[in-house]
């Protein structure tokens, strides 16, 4: 494919991706690759288990304080919404 510049670009169409990884830097390579792609999309990524690390050490401090037991430490709808109201993909 060649751009307004004429400069040219070489583009590959893989009918069948390998996402398999042999090694850090290729499973590094791939994982920004799905990444990105998701984002162009609109979706947002985030990260399962620092997400689990963080609803654990808040429900830890809501339960922990004083009145604990009436408050309430889930987000509107389900527990993955975030606040722009952008889908999202566990990654």
């Amino acid at each position: 494919m060649i751009d307004q510049d004429f400069k040219p670009w070489l583009l590959e169409v893989n009918v069948a991706p390998s996402l398999s990884s042999s090694s850090p830097y290729d499973k590094k390579v791939k994982t920004t690759l799905l990444s990105d792609s998701m984002h162009l999309m609109g979706y947002n990524i985030f990260d399962r288990k620092k997400l689990e690390e963080e609803r654990k050490e808040k429900k830890k401090n809501v339960l922990g304080g004083p009145g604990s037991a009436t408050k309430d430490v889930k987000k509107k709808g389900t527990d993955y919404t975030n606040d722009d109201e952008s889908p999202t993909v566990p990654f």
